[in-house]
């Protein structure tokens, strides 16, 4: 997937160091020999695990939504959409699962599903688009593509395709059109379209990525290597300041806010590219981890991006799902010089892009030992920058043409996702940068995003301008908060009054009116005010230790708890009033109400010695039968490894597939259903006794309709269940975090958009239809939340931005 811009840089870095770029020849990607059962390619796989994890939505929808200029033949468009799904197999495949394993089954005779439905009015519309865009899939019963042709009283027509995105991403879109747009005419002519036939499918994709990874002239272990490097010693969590604490499991609640940069900052931008080798998109990178850093984040910051995945010319024709994600580590640590920075992104960026086939999900399984349902692993900022549209000339008309409809999203997959896609004039002329940064609603407020998008923007205008700038010289505006300052301020790293959210030292002014420091941090908010930042880290997680004394403070036999970190880890103490409280039932009782990296090592009575800090957590109690039995499980589907009660399934080398294995022979043995979200919440052996135990939602106690899982063959995995918070992402399939090219939408109640890409959708009421087509017949299954945003975009996946204290009681 290198463009033109990337082969520049990489050739640009050879001549610079005096050395040669070796293009590795790989096995040509061909139709294939096809098993029994065809596996899922590493990022189905994501998101099949992703679908069992958070249980039935429509987060992983791409609906695109258009107003048609031109009606269209119901008939001629339920043919067309049928010849479009024959042509593409991966649009009429399910997964069920053998054993706990899912596979790829083309269905022969699937026809995708057309709803024909009447809506009279915009608010009916909406309503009937809404519904369409928020339908959730069967993945195991139900083929991944459908269609809704609405009909409005006035005779428009409004067509919705939807496609799961297990079955296609942003580049797909713009195939399945075409294909779309070339089937239809033919229908309407009396014909069947005549093209030519697709050189592979997306099996043949999925057995050739499984033989470029492990077969015998297998990439994974040499990218793998150099990704254990490349992220050696990097944080887990990017600790940029939220407004709220981190939930213990987040709602995938998300909003978008819009930003421009205007056509001479764009100029400016892409003249500093060209001057140090760069893309558009590695300056980009640098100005944001400089302004991430200046709120916060550290001087080791992570950010991620999707490349496209088809770097064979076999797969530019296809539908399928090909994005992966990359990490790319940022280091600004020494206030380097803009122009410096760049040049630090561009190394390590080319760097990525050479080892850009090893699936994202390799990496989380093998350097992200420590799981959480808090937050992504590896990055929880993504960025896209995406090329402005090729000039040459009108494209050739579509039977499809219309305009884009916009839509209720359902959430956000990332902490922060920025998205910036480049415009062009008439003449081809840079024309500015439109942008959309999409956030998580349980994490910041609309006005802190935003401010950061604001200040991106003025950072970007900085930065072009001057290159020489140093990255604390980047400007904030002017948002100093007046503080009646007298008794606190905060001065940043260069001794300035800082910004609003601009972290600093805590400092006090005497009764001669020096200030002092104290040795707290802290940022001022808008309003004037302080707010604390942790500047105590265990595990590489900024500890709040208020927060872990005021869980412990919630047990009924707790009276006082202090929290402290000795050694990287962190450790409580605890005074007990009456009753009794084991050190276990103490730190489960933590676990539930804590993320994972704030549930202590150790919950101690009495203060915390030197030599209990170094013991690490307290001996187990004696291990019951059922313990036992967990531990055998445990030992069996991680290969024979020895297994402890109190180790963490990740860390002793489990991962997602393993964690479903688990799952179903603990059902298997036990009688009893967990979750995947009791694994992440709980991956010892230990703390999943106490959930079998304990959680009256076991199999044992569940009505018949409740002990069936979701999809057939997939025993063990269990109805997400109510009582439970829907889980943040541990991990986002490989490739989907980016919401790329933005455009406003009128409706300012309405969200992202679609014309020939989109986005996802969330349900509304249902509006009258009737369906033509056919398809395998999917369960029931609850409808997603719905969210609002004032911003659409489309979703092409390009190459990732390539051109183109102790209390008490009262």
């Amino acid at each position: 997937d290198l463009d033109a811009g990337v082969h520049r840089a990489l050739l640009a870095v050879a001549r610079e160091r005096r050395v040669t770029f070796f293009m590795v020849v790989r096995a040509a990607l061909a139709l294939a020999l096809r098993p029994q059962r065809i596996p899922l390619s590493a990022a189905q796989l994501r998101l099949w695990f992703m679908d069992r994890l958070e249980g039935p939505s429509a987060t992983y929808n791409i609906p695109v939504v258009t107003r048609l200029h031109r009606p269209l033949d119901p008939a001629h468009l339920a043919a067309a959409l049928g010849d479009v799904a024959a042509r593409h197999e991966v649009l009429r495949t399910v997964c069920p699962a053998h054993e706990g394993e899912p596979w790829q089954q083309v269905v022969e005779s699937a026809r995708p599903v057309l709803e024909l439905v009447r809506a009279d009015g915009p608010d009916a519309v909406r309503d009937a688009v809404d519904t369409a865009a928020g339908h959730v899939f069967d993945l195991a019963a139900e083929i991944p593509f459908r269609a809704r042709l609405v009909t409005g009283g006035d005779g428009s027509q409004t067509l919705v395709l939807l496609v799961h995105h297990i079955a296609g991403d942003g580049w797909s879109t713009g195939c399945l059109l075409d294909d779309l747009d070339t089937a239809y005419r033919a229908r309407a002519e009396g014909r069947a379209p005549d093209w030519a036939p697709l050189p592979v499918q997306y099996t043949d994709y999925t057995l050739w990525q499984h033989e470029l990874l492990d077969g015998e002239h297998g990439v994974a272990e040499e990218q793998l290597a150099h990704w254990r490097t490349a992220l050696d010693g990097m944080p887990p969590l990017l600790a940029l300041p939220t407004d709220r604490p981190r939930p213990l499991e987040g709602d995938g609640a998300g909003a978008l806010t819009g930003f421009e940069i205007g056509a001479g900052v764009h100029r400016d931008l892409l003249r500093c590219a060209r001057a140090h080798g760069a893309t558009l998109f590695m300056v980009v990178q640098a100005a944001l981890a400089a302004v991430l850093t200046r709120h916060g984040a550290g001087t080791d910051v992570a950010i991620g991006t999707t490349v496209a995945g088809r770097a064979d010319d076999a797969l530019h024709p296809l539908v399928g799902f090909f994005v992966n994600t990359l990490v790319l580590r940022t280091d600004t640590s020494g206030d380097p010089a803009f122009g410096d920075l760049v040049r630090r992104v561009r190394a390590t960026g080319l760097a990525a892009y050479s080892h850009q086939d090893l699936p994202f999900d390799r990496l989380v399984e093998h350097l992200s030992p420590d799981r959480s349902a808090a937050h992504a692993p590896l990055v929880q900022v993504m960025l896209q920058v995406h090329a402005a549209a090729g000039g040459g000339g009108p494209d050739t008309p579509s039977v499809l043409d219309g305009d884009a409809v916009g839509f209720r999203s359902t959430g956000a997959k990332s902490d922060l996702t920025f998205a910036l896609t480049e415009l062009a004039g008439a003449d081809g002329a840079p024309g500015g940068l439109r942008g959309v940064l999409e956030y998580a609603t349980a994490l910041y407020d609309e006005d802190t995003v935003r401010l950061l998008a604001r200040r991106l923007a003025l950072a970007l205008e900085a930065f072009a301008a001057d290159p020489g700038l140093p990255l604390s010289d980047a400007p904030a505006g002017q948002d100093v908060p007046a503080r009646g300052a007298a008794t606190e301020t905060v001065l940043d790293e260069r001794g300035r009054p800082a910004a609003v959210r601009v972290p600093g030292e805590v400092h006090t002014r005497g009764a001669d009116g020096t200030l002092r420091p104290t040795g707290r941090r802290a940022y001022p908010a808008a309003d004037g005010t302080l707010r604390p930042v942790a500047t105590l880290t265990a595990g590489g997680y900024p500890v709040e230790p208020g927060r872990v004394e005021a869980a412990l403070l919630s047990h009924p036999a707790v009276t006082g708890a202090s929290a402290e970190v000795r050694d990287g880890v962190l450790h409580a103490q605890v005074d007990l009033g009456p009753g009794a409280a084991t050190e276990a039932e103490l730190r489960a009782w933590a676990a539930e109400r804590l993320p994972e990296y704030l549930t202590p090592a150790r919950v101690v009575t009495g203060p915390v010695s030197a030599a209990q800090a170094a013991e690490g957590p307290a001996p187990a109690e004696p291990a019951d039968a059922r313990v036992d039995r967990l531990l055998l499980l445990f030992a069996e589907v991680l290969g024979g490894r020895r297994v402890g009660p109190e180790d963490n399934f990740f860390r002793t080398g489990g991962h997602s597939l393993l964690a479903v294995r688990l799952l179903n022979r603990i059902r298997a043995e036990l009688g009893q259903d967990l979750t995947l979200r009791d694994l992440f919440r709980n991956p010892t052996a230990r703390a999943e006794e106490v959930v079998l135990r304990t959680d009256p939602a076991s199999t044992e106690d569940l009505g018949e309709e409740e002990q069936q899982p979701v999809h057939p063959g997939v025993g063990g995995l269990g109805r997400p269940r109510a009582r439970r918070p829907r889980p943040a992402r541990p991990s986002p399939p490989s490739g989907t975090t980016a919401p790329p090219r933005a455009r406003r939408v009128p409706d300012a109640d309405r969200s992202p958009a679609a014309g020939p890409r989109a986005a996802r959708g969330a349900p509304r009421s249902p509006g009258p239809a009737h369906s033509s087509g056919t398809t395998a017949a999917p369960r029931a299954r609850p409808r997603a939340p719905t969210g609002s945003s004032r911003w659409a975009f489309c979703r092409p996946e390009l190459p990732g931005g390539l051109p183109r204290g102790r209390r008490g009681r009262p």
